[in-house]
């Protein structure tokens, strides 16, 4: 083992070290293009089930490589830089104006901020525009389903808030009636529901009930729901009365890394808009705004069959793998009504995780509910169909990958079953690409 330099206090195998060590600079950028064509070859021979990402499309991709990867947006369309001419900015005030004209459309919301460059940065301009320093912040826990980025140890630890956990479900729904006793008896500033382990609709009614009671705000983190939201077979959270909806511009949206900030309350988006820039970003890279842009006009023309399609299918894998012997949440329920299912193995998934991944079937390792989100403790497997779905797989190809992968799991190599499936399916669906490229 050695050390990379740049890497202070990792080591790394000694090959991977000289690999990357002794190389001249022109050898280091034919390294970097082996890496993308390799990457790309044997991204088609995998069956990808990770739920932290997406699938682009050849059209929004090919807007990734344009003259606008080196140009620059800062500020609002109304309010940008005067010290740059303004027809540097022309290009970016159309996109963005796109971005803020497709979001409106499909999540029903007034203002629109399409600057963060994450769902945690999202999160993070969401808190700040409705919090100050020593607030209260009732989350969603995340031993029952909440995401880091806003716990004490993400954005509400940097930006000074106190927070209390709302009471959740096994299925990883929040307990509503316990939930809302909690925020009316401690009188939190906001009430922060979603984020990494969603599979029912919120009963966002009530929560924003009980919020109001006590004078404070609901935020909804929809990382993972936008299509259902979009298609309407999911929650409508502005209907609901919540205050803001967070969302990624990818996972199953199928743009590029991005946040959007949703609201239609006037005073909270002028607040988001001067909370963005300067306290979290000064600039942003236009050609992600194009592909954003794509992506968005994509899923407007394609979100309910897409939605639809997702839910067949995350049914068909669900019944699969349970038929199969695997334990998964939310079996009462129908076990998931959006994109991804967990599955709980009972005892550490690491080894589970790394098998199926030696066999080219990707997802994650998780926490099950109420266990400490530990490395190397977690027993819970996360898993989503939303890439199988992108690229054409419906209910029967579902089954083949519930049987692939309880053979992995029980020590069959599968990899060419694997190779020769995730073969038949190349394309990109729910797209513009027959149309663009």
């Amino acid at each position: 083992m050695s050390e990379v330099p740049g890497v202070v206090g990792h080591s790394w195998p000694a090959s991977v070290a000289v690999e990357t060590v002794a190389q001249s600079p022109r050898e280091r950028a034919a390294a970097v293009f082996r890496l993308l064509d390799a990457q790309a070859r044997w991204s088609m021979t995998v069956l990808n089930l990770s739920p932290a990402e997406g699938l682009m499309s050849r059209t929004a991709r090919k807007a990734l490589d344009s003259d606008l990867a080196s140009r620059l947006s800062e500020g609002l369309p109304w309010n940008k830089d005067v010290s740059m001419p303004s027809v540097m900015h022309r290009w970016s005030v159309e996109l963005e104006l796109q971005i803020a004209a497709l979001s409106s459309e499909l999540f029903g919301a007034r203002y629109v901020d399409w600057r963060p460059v994450s769902t945690t940065m999202a999160n993070a301009v969401a808190l700040s525009a409705l919090t100050r320093p020593g607030d209260l912040v009732a989350v969603q826990s995340l031993k029952a389903g909440g995401n880091m980025s806003y716990q004490d140890g993400g954005v509400c630890g940097v930006l000074g808030l106190r927070t209390i956990d709302l009471p959740g479900r096994p299925d990883f729904d929040v307990d509503t009636p316990a939930a809302s006793e909690v925020i009316r008896r401690h009188g939190p500033r906001v009430v922060i529901v979603g984020g990494s382990k969603v599979l029912f609709p919120y009963d966002l009614g009530a929560l924003v009930q009980a919020a109001r009671d006590v004078g404070a705000h609901v935020v909804f983190d929809a990382a993972h729901l936008g299509p259902f939201l979009a298609a309407g077979v999911f929650n409508q959270p502005f209907a609901d009365g919540v205050a803001i909806v967070t969302l990624g511009t990818h996972k199953l949206m199928g743009g590029p890394v991005g946040g959007l900030v949703l609201t239609n309350d006037p005073a909270i988006a002028r607040r988001v808009y001067a909370a963005t820039e300067p306290r979290f970003l000064q600039t942003r890279d236009v050609n992600k705004y194009a592909a954003t842009a794509i992506a968005l006009a994509e899923l407007a023309e394609y979100r309910v069959p897409f939605a639809r399609a997702v839910q067949d299918n995350v049914a068909a894998l669900s019944m699969a793998l349970a038929d199969g012997g695997l334990t998964l949440a939310g079996q009462a329920r129908g076990w998931s009504r959006s994109h991804m299912l967990l599955a709980d193995l009972g005892e550490p998934a690491g080894r589970v995780c790394a098998q199926l991944a030696w066999n080219g079937i990707l997802l994650s390792n998780t926490a099950s509910f109420g266990e400490d989100y530990t490395l190397g403790e977690r027993s819970a497997l996360r898993m989503s169909v939303a890439q199988l779905t992108r690229r054409g797989m419906g209910v029967d190809q579902m089954r083949d990958v519930a049987s692939l992968m309880l053979r992995a799991i029980n020590g069959a190599d599968v990899r060419r079953e694997v190779a020769d499936l995730a073969a038949e399916y190349r394309t990109v669906c729910y797209s513009f690409d027959e149309g663009f490229t």
